[in-house]
């Protein structure tokens, strides 16, 4: 006790002397009071001072420490790459629209379930709500066409306004609780913010895409099948009404698939590759998520190196529809559309199934874990955890492992990378918000290092280096290419033998650069490429 007790005297008198010094001199004159200190001004003062704390609180820091590294510990050695990709799986199953739709509109009916149960219609009412909405790709124009076609079947039933608002609401509820659980929380995680995950949701309400961000197609198309389902098993009898309402919605997909944007190939310029290969290696380094209006306004000193040192295509690349990471990495990788090459969107079960760069020259490919998922199971990748990394460090763990693989695997000649933060944070705070310019700043300077070190050990002399991105983004989504800032990418090529300063003035998209790296590579062209090569760009 006697020890503890000095310990305290000590703590006071090196308080009252930091806060009273001269004291003694003040007895006729009015003292001063010491500036109070903060709470935070306190935490510190006594952090430095560790005698200052309780020998119990102490033991108690200590055994939370202890408790919160086994915790940490048990969670790294319980993590694996397979578990990873099984919840990124799970997580695109519930975000993307395609399937969110049947799991929503479905327990929205059951909770508002009318009597009797009639299996029959509700399978035929399924089979409309299905084929309908994938005939229309749950386009943003399919909704407007499809709203007279309900009315009129609300009125054949007929349905009363409490129902058709009891469904309308389950269903908006359906949504927030997915999206909350399956975006909201892991995003939340990744970006080590709790407020993400309720930004997501204030911001979804202004975003138009075929996910979970987006309110109002999410809640459209689940409750479109609620609808339906509902007023089959609610209806007493058959109603020409239904048979006109049925037959008005298949009209308003066909038109609707009419009006889908097009995937045309570029003007075709693909020429014999040379004989002696231009490069020895080509690194592909893509920029997730890229808004190219945000992009060009930032100063990024690294990508105005690039234009000036190298080629680079101011109007930028057309991406392809459905704008999504997937299929639009899959369509840069194999030069084909997506209704070619079959990676439609980012859920499960779309593998690509024609011939790509990785079949032709040996290449790795690096990123987060959907670089897996749209690579092929032969192809080989390192994927970074963002869970584990943060959306922080990992494109930081990223460019590590690229400089180890060019000094240690001189046989890869195609290095492909992708860096998340960007899009990431475009995803979780808007692709206007300084969190997302910030990102785009901290690739800038990531680029600029990788190709100084690459500089400092000679490989640049004979590297090709080709910055990119697969789609832009608009609001905090992106697929439908209704916005100009989802259409259009940065494209840039740096290298010994690229005509310096030189801008690409032919239209290309992002199938190009497959072509283009086939040709620099002096590779054959995958089977299904059909992009240009931009040999104006070499000297």
């Amino acid at each position: 006790m006697l020890a503890r007790s000095n310990v305290f005297k000590r703590c006071s008198l090196a308080a009252v002397t930091s806060t009273s010094g001269g004291s003694s001199n003040m007895s006729h004159r009015r003292r001063r009071r010491a500036p109070r200190l903060t709470l935070r001004q306190r935490g510190l003062y006594r952090a430095q001072r560790p005698e200052c704390i309780p020998i119990e609180t102490r033991a108690s820091i200590r055994v939370s420490v202890k408790i919160l590294e086994r915790l940490k510990s048990l969670l790294s050695d319980a993590y694996s790459e397979s578990f990873e990709s099984f919840c990124t799986r799970v997580l695109y199953f519930f975000n993307t629209i395609d399937s969110y739709f049947l799991v929503a509109g479905l327990s929205s009916y059951l909770v508002v379930w009318p009597a009797p149960f009639r299996p029959l219609r509700l399978a035929a009412a399924l089979f409309v709500a299905w084929v309908t909405a994938r005939i229309a790709d749950f386009y943003p124009v399919f909704p407007v066409l499809a709203v007279p076609a309900l009315g009129a079947l609300i009125a054949a039933v007929p349905l009363e306004p409490w129902t058709v608002l009891s469904l309308i609401a389950v269903n908006t509820g359906v949504f927030f609780v997915v999206q909350f659980l399956f975006m909201g929380i892991p995003d939340s995680i990744v970006a080590r913010d709790p407020r993400v995950a309720f930004i997501k949701m204030v911001n979804s309400l202004v975003t138009v895409a075929p996910t979970t961000v987006s309110f109002a197609m999410s809640v459209f198309f689940s409750s479109y099948l609620s609808l339906l389902l509902y007023a089959a098993a609610a209806g007493t009898a058959p109603s020409p009404w239904l048979g006109v309402a049925a037959a008005w919605l298949f009209l308003a997909a066909a038109v609707t698939r009419l009006s889908l944007p097009t995937n045309r190939p570029s003007r075709f310029h693909k020429p014999d590759t040379p004989e002696r290969p231009p490069f020895r290696r080509v690194l592909l380094l893509n920029i997730d998520g890229v808004r190219k209006d945000v992009f060009d306004a930032l100063d990024l000193p690294v990508m105005r190196r690039l234009a000036e040192e190298g080629a680079s295509h101011p109007q930028g690349l057309h991406t392809v529809y459905r704008a999504l990471t997937n299929p639009a990495f899959a369509s840069i990788l194999t030069g084909a559309a997506p209704e070619v090459h079959g990676v439609m969107d980012n859920n499960l079960g779309r593998p690509i199934r024609v011939e790509g760069l990785a079949d032709v020259v040996p290449s790795i490919a690096y990123g987060s874990m959907h670089v897996k998922h749209f690579c092929k199971p032969q192809w080989e990748t390192r994927i970074v955890s963002l869970p584990r990394h943060s959306i922080y460090r990992s494109d930081d763990v990223m460019v590590s492992w690229i400089k180890e693989d060019l000094e240690s695997r001189p046989e890869v000649r195609l290095f492909v990378a992708d860096f998340s933060e960007a899009d990431f944070l475009a995803h979780a705070y808007g692709s206007t918000s300084a969190q997302y310019k910030d990102a785009l700043r901290r690739i800038d300077a990531r680029i600029g290092a990788l190709i100084d070190w690459m500089g400092a050990r000679g490989l640049t002399d004979d590297s090709a280096i080709i910055v990119c991105s697969d789609h832009g983004i608009a609001a905090i989504d992106h697929s439908f290419l209704i916005a100009r800032s989802e259409r259009y990418v940065p494209f840039y090529l740096h290298g010994k033998g690229i005509r310096k300063g030189f801008r690409i003035t032919r239209p290309g998209r992002i199938t190009d650069i497959c072509s283009t790296i086939a040709y620099l590579l002096g590779v054959r062209y995958p089977d299904a490429a059909r992009g240009q090569v931009f040999t104006e760009a070499l000297e």
